[in-house]
């Protein structure tokens, strides 16, 4: 399985719609709701509407995708919900992998928990990130008093490991700290995927090259990943690739 994350755009929507179908059986997108500068429940709004419209263009309904805010203020309240609370329940039509965190809001947590019965599958995602993965020691305590009746709820359990922007001199350390993350979570827990994801791109492009040039650019995330799945060991649960398209 192959994991793009993505932005909820119309052409990333439009472009895996005209994909092989062979191939896009075994891609299950992640889509981010993108956040934009001071952005207020309106316009959060306005940007789920938008989502919704293009995927009823592009999109199969029946095809699963993971779905998370975890760009936007928690603090936003559309209509009185919670971001994802709203999100979901606006999109409700579609075949959506929710996704939690350690770092989520109460209100965000309780929304997944109230969805997970009534879906056909029962499946979440968790997203940890680099500090997060560092050491599974120090947050196992705070994984179960958070996340632990989301997990007893689910029927399958994925975790992503999100590296964010990938550094050169942090390849080697952050894939030996997933996979030794991975496999203690995996012995605690029953895992089905676990999903590793970065980007060697900054969020401004003008930090690698300037305007109207070209340049070789590496893909750290590639590196972290051929180094990862040396070292994890896949009977614990299937290890899926992912990167920021």
């Amino acid at each position: 399985m192959y994991v793009p994350f993505l932005k909820f755009k119309k052409n990333e929507i439009l472009s895996l719609k005209v994909l092989q179908e062979q191939v896009l059986d075994v891609i299950t997108p992640f889509f981010d709701v993108p956040r934009i500068k001071d952005m207020n429940e309106d316009e959060f709004k306005k940007r789920i509407d938008m989502a919704e419209k293009d995927l009823g263009r592009h999109w199969n309904d029946d095809k699963k995708f993971y779905l998370d805010t975890f760009d936007i203020n928690q603090d936003l309240r559309p209509d009185g919900l919670c971001p994802y609370s709203y999100a979901v329940q606006a999109l409700g039509g579609y075949n959506i992998i929710p996704v939690v965190g350690i770092d989520r809001d109460d209100d965000h947590i309780s929304f997944v928990e109230s969805i997970l019965p009534e879906m056909q599958t029962k499946e979440a995602a968790i997203r940890f990130l680099p500090s997060d993965f560092e050491n599974y020691a120090l947050i196992e305590d705070e994984i179960e008093d958070i996340l632990g009746s989301t997990i007893e709820m689910c029927e399958h359990l994925d975790i992503i490991l999100d590296c964010r922007v990938i550094v050169a001199n942090r390849v080697n350390r952050i894939a030996n700290e997933a996979a030794k993350f991975a496999e203690s979570f995996c012995a605690d827990y029953d895992v089905r995927n676990v999903i590793l994801t970065g980007s060697s791109i900054p969020a401004s492009i003008a930090n690698v090259l300037p305007t109207n040039s070209e340049t070789y650019f590496p893909r750290h995330e590639k590196q972290v990943w051929e180094e990862f799945n040396g070292n994890f060991n896949e009977e614990l649960a299937n290890a899926a690739f992912g990167d920021y398209g």
